[in-house]
C-alpha cells in the first residue's frame, strides 16, 4: 500500500467518525427539542386559555359556522374557570360566577339554553291556572322533574321506581281518564298522563352482599325523594335512602347505573343541576350540603352547619340584591329594627283572636293592613341598601331571561324552619334567616323572588313569610296569611311578573298577589285541581306555559296524599283592574 492511499483511507476513517459524531449530537437536539415542546404544551393547556373578547367572539361565531359539521365541543376545569375545547385546539374560558354570557355555539351543547317567556307573562296583572291532566300513581309522588324543553316528565315515589311521561302526548290528549278515573276530579281535569317506561331506583350493593332469592337477584329499592334530570334526558340523577346518588341513563339503557355517588350518611332529599349541569348541589337529612363535579365524580365542597334536615336548595336569579357579609345590616341602626320587632310581634295576639275560619275572611282581618305597617320599616332600608348596589345587577338598569340563574349564589331551608344563604366562593355562610318569634320551627319549601331580592319562606301555621335582601334580613317584611284549615303551606314557588306567588296547602293551591293593597279583599286566588293532600313541589317550566304539581310529604309530615302528579296550563291576564 503506498503511503498516499494509507492516506486517503486514515482521512476516509475520521470524515466517518465526524458524520457518526454529528448525527448523534443531531438525534440529542432533537429529543431535547422534543421535551421541551411537549413541556410548553403542557404549560399552555394549563395556563394559556384564550379569553374571548366581542370581537373574538364574532370571528369565533363565523368559524364554527363553516366547522358546524365537524366540531365537537368538550368542557374542562381549570383554575376556577370553566373552559370549552374545540376541535381546532382553541380554548373558549368563561367565569365560573355566575355570568349568563355563554356563545350560542358552546350553549347548545350543554343543552340549558335561554328559553323565552310566553307573551306578557311577565308583565301581566294575573294569571288564569287551569288543569287538565292528572298522573295517577299507586302511591305518594315524593319527586318530580321535567327536561328542559318538557319533551319528558319524570315521578318518584313512595313504592321505589322512577316513572316517566310523554309531556306532549300527555298535554294533547292522546289517552283520555277513564270515567272512573275523573271522579275525584274537577271537571276540567279529562287527560291521562302517558306513560312511556318506569324502572327501579336501585340501591347498588356489593357481590359479596347479594343474597339471590330462589336463584334470582332481586333489587333492593329506595323510595325516590329527590330527581335532577339532565336537560335533553341523555342521563337522571335520583337520590336514596341510603345517602347514594344514582346517575341512571335515560335515552340507552333507561335505568341503568353508570355512576353511584357516595357522600351522604342519610336521605338524599334535594338535587339541583347548575346552568352547565356539571356540578350538583345534593341537600341531605345529615344536615349537609355537598358540591359535585359531575366530571369526575368527586366532591368539591361540603357546606356543613345546617341547623336541620335539609329541604331546599335553590340558586338566586341573575340580578339579584348583592349578597355579602352584612346583609340585612347596611343602613339599619338599632332603632330601627327595634321598631320593626315591635310592629312585626304587636298585634299577634290580636290576629290570634280573629277568625280565620271563613275562606275570604272578614273585613277586619285583611292581611293588607299588617302588610302596610311592615313597608313603613322597609321604604327606609330599601332606599338606603339600594344605592349599594352596583349598576345591571339587580337595580333594574339590566333584564336578565327569567330562566338564568348565578353559579354562585343559593340558599338552602332546613325542616327546623331555618334559612341559609350560600356563597360558593367564600368559606363560610353569608347569613341564617332564623325563625321569627311566635313561629312554628319548620320549613318544607323556600324559594327566590323572580327578581332575586326577596325569599318566600312556606310555614306549618298556613302563612308565607316574606324575607327582603335589600332590607334586615333576619325579620319578615312582609306575613301572607291564610284560612286556619287551609293547614301547613308545604311548597311554594314565584311567578314572572314578580306580583304572584304559588302557595301549595293542604286543601288545594293558592295563587298570593304579594302586592295586594288595604282595598283588596280577597289577596289569593284557589287554583283548581288539588284538594284534600299534602304538596311536595310545584314546578313552573321555563315559559311559563304549564305547571306541574305533585302530593307527597317527602318522607316528614306522615299526612295523606292523592297520590297524583297535575299539569295546569298557564294563561297571562292583562288590563284587568283590582283583580
Amino acid at each position: 500500500m503506498s503511503k498516499d492511499d494509507f492516506l486517503d483511507d486514515k482521512a476516509l476513517n475520521q470524515l466517518e467518525e465526524e458524520d457518526e459524531e454529528e448525527d448523534d449530537q443531531q438525534h440529542e437536539n432533537e429529543d431535547d427539542l422534543f421535551e421541551d415542546a411537549l413541556e410548553n404544551n403542557m404549560e399552555m393547556d394549563d395556563t394559556e386559555d384564550v379569553v374571548m373578547g366581542d370581537g373574538d367572539e364574532e370571528a369565533e361565531d363565523e368559524e364554527v359556522e363553516e366547522e358546524e359539521d365537524e366540531e365537537v365541543v368538550t368542557r374542562s376545569k381549570s383554575n376556577g374557570h370553566m373552559a370549552a375545547s374545540t376541535s381546532n385546539g382553541s380554548h373558549i374560558v368563561f367565569d365560573d360566577s355566575g355570568s349568563s354570557d355563554i356563545p350560542e355555539h358552546v350553549l347548545k351543547y350543554t343543552g340549558r339554553r335561554n328559553i323565552p317567556l310566553c307573551t306578557n307573562t311577565d308583565s301581566c296583572e294575573g294569571y288564569d291556572i287551569v288543569p287538565y291532566v292528572a298522573a295517577i300513581h299507586s302511591c305518594p309522588v315524593h319527586a318530580i322533574d321535567l327536561s328542559w324543553e318538557l319533551k319528558w316528565m319524570f315521578t318518584g315515589g313512595q313504592d321505589g321506581f322512577v316513572r316517566k311521561y310523554d309531556f306532549f302526548a300527555s298535554v294533547n290528549g292522546k289517552l283520555p281518564l277513564t270515567v272512573a278515573q275523573r271522579h275525584p276530579f274537577v271537571d276540567c281535569v279529562t287527560k291521562a298522563g302517558v306513560l312511556t317506561s318506569y324502572w327501579e331506583n336501585e340501591q347498588p350493593v356489593y357481590e359479596t352482599d347479594i343474597k339471590p332469592k330462589d336463584g334470582l337477584y332481586e333489587p333492593k329499592l329506595s323510595c325516590v325523594y329527590s330527581l335532577a334530570a339532565h336537560s335533553r334526558c341523555l342521563w337522571l340523577l335520583s337520590g336514596l335512602q341510603s345517602g347514594g346518588i344514582t346517575l341512571m341513563s335515560v335515552r340507552h339503557n333507561e335505568g341503568q347505573i353508570q355512576a353511584y355517588l357516595e357522600k351522604h350518611t342519610s336521605t338524599v332529599s334535594v338535587l339541583v343541576l347548575n346552568q352547565w349541569e356539571n356540578r350538583l348541589l345534593s341537600g341531605s337529612w345529615d344536615k349537609t350540603v355537598n358540591e359535585w363535579d359531575l366530571d369526575t365524580g368527586n366532591v368539591v365542597r361540603t357546606f356543613d352547619g345546617i341547623s336541620g334536615q335539609v329541604s331546599t336548595v335553590q340558586y338566586q336569579p341573575v340580578g339579584g340584591a348583592i349578597v355579602s357579609r352584612n346583609l340585612g345590616l347596611e343602613g339599619l341602626d338599632s332603632d330601627r329594627t327595634a321598631r320593626g320587632k315591635e310592629i312585626l310581634e304587636g298585634d299577634e295576639e290580636e290576629d290570634d283572636d280573629k277568625s280565620m275560619g271563613s275562606l275570604f275572611g272578614s273585613d277586619e282581618e285583611e292581611e293588607g293592613e299588617s302588610e302596610v305597617k311592615k313597608e313603613e320599616v322597609d321604604v327606609a332600608a330599601d332606599k338606603e341598601a339600594s344605592e349599594s348596589v352596583k349598576p345591571g345587577d339587580g337595580d333594574g338598569s339590566e333584564e336578565p331571561t327569567r330562566n338564568t340563574t348565578s353559579e354562585s349564589i343559593f340558599l338552602t331551608s332546613a325542616i327546623d324552619g331555618t334559612v341559609d344563604i350560600w356563597d360558593r366562593r367564600q368559606q363560610q355562610r353569608i347569613t341564617r334567616i332564623a325563625v321569627p318569634q311566635g313561629t312554628p320551627p319548620w320549613c318544607m319549601s323556600a324559594c327566590w323572588s323572580t327578581d332575586g331580592d326577596r325569599i318566600y319562606v312556606g310555614r306549618r301555621n298556613s302563612t308565607v313569610e316574606e324575607f327582603s335582601l335589600r332590607g334586615n334580613v333576619h325579620e319578615p317584611s312582609k306575613v301572607f296569611k291564610f284560612p286556619s284549615v287551609s293547614g301547613a303551606v308545604s311548597t311554594v314557588a314565584a311567578m314572572p311578573n314578580n306580583r304572584h306567588v304559588l302557595c301549595g296547602s293542604h286543601d288545594n293551591v293558592r295563587l298570593y298577589d304579594v302586592q295586594s293593597s288595604k282595598q283588596q279583599a280577597v289577596p289569593f286566588w284557589i287554583v283548581p285541581g288539588h284538594q284534600g293532600g299534602i304538596l311536595s313541589s310545584i314546578k313552573v317550566d321555563p315559559s311559563c306555559r304549564y305547571m306541574v304539581t305533585s302530593s307527597g310529604d317527602r318522607g316528614w309530615s306522615g299526612t295523606t296524599s292523592t297520590d297524583v302528579a297535575l299539569v295546569y296550563e298557564i294563561d297571562p291576564i292583562v288590563g284587568t283592574k283590582n283583580l
